[in-house]
């Protein structure tokens, strides 16, 4: 399967058909079931599908304008983070969309690892709105998206990235991982400023900072060791539904990542590859 940012199995159930669906499946005979129209597609959807394995659950957005516009992305706090600017239509109820080709010029680096994942790939997903939800449906279960951003029980950690240099269309990534079990969680930013982790579980993190050039957007994550990164100098003790501020990090774009002789350096990469991994695996 393919790599991509974050929100994995909501972005598979928006992005792609996948084979053996049938809107017939897990069907809810009294349930309020239409088909997708024109009309009531419109509007911005949102989705909040947990990883079983990492516990990582990022809000995916869906935006369709009146123009036939459409955007899909990430929630960071309240910013919207666009993964995808497109175009859809709807034809016989099916919901269709294509993602961009690659277009250095243009896109920004987070743009640019989605469109070199699915490049020319037309998606035209089977999906339905039910009880007012946009629903699409998996091989054994469906994803659903609602009008109100869901909520994400748990704690936080909030702060603020600086970056010490010109962003240039790169992006980043603001990943905390528990100590103990490698659980965490996972945000994307297409610019510098404040970031959000939500949905955490009691534990310690460590909390780690990467920069995403552009030109290691269409390769990325396997030029993460390639990749500017900082860490929070001190493991963030997370318990019930607090909220920890003020975690804020300083990412040089101009001083190269090196582990060598760090203590605990093989310990960290660990952690850090294997979320960073659970972030983009599809």
């Amino acid at each position: 399967m393919c790599r991509l940012p974050a929100c994995a199995l909501a972005l598979t159930a928006l992005l792609w058909a996948l084979p053996g669906c049938s809107d017939e499946e897990d069907a809810d005979p009294a349930s309020d079931r239409e088909s997708i129209t024109p009309e009531n597609v419109l509007g911005t959807w949102y989705s909040c599908e947990p990883d079983p394995g990492t516990g990582t659950a990022v809000v995916t957005f869906a935006a369709f304008g009146t123009d036939s516009s459409a955007r899909v992305g990430l929630l960071n706090c309240d910013q919207e983070v666009t993964l995808i600017s497109t175009t859809y239509h709807v034809s016989d109820n099916v919901l269709a969309m294509a993602t961009p080709e690659v277009d250095t010029a243009r896109q920004n680096a987070l743009q640019i690892i989605m469109a070199s994942q699915l490049s020319g790939v037309t998606m035209d997903d089977r999906a339905y709105i039910e009880n007012g939800n946009l629903v699409f449906m998996e091989t054994f279960r469906k994803v659903v998206f609602t009008r109100a951003v869901p909520s994400q029980p748990g704690g936080r950690i909030t702060g603020t990235l600086y970056f010490a240099g010109d962003f240039n269309q790169g992006a980043a990534q603001v990943v905390c991982v528990d100590t103990a079990t490698y659980r965490g969680q996972s945000v994307f930013m297409d610019a510098p400023g404040s970031y959000c982790l939500k949905g955490l579980r009691d534990g310690t993190y460590m909390v780690v900072a990467v920069y995403i050039p552009k030109e290691c957007a269409v390769d990325y994550p396997d030029r993460l060791y390639e990749c500017p990164s900082a860490d929070y100098p001190d493991f963030v003790a997370v318990s019930g539904a607090d909220t920890v501020n003020g975690i804020d990090i300083t990412l040089n774009p101009l001083v190269p990542k090196s582990v060598a002789g760090e203590v605990g350096a093989r310990t960290r990469e660990a952690m850090l590859m294997r979320i960073a991994e659970a972030a983009v695996q599809l």
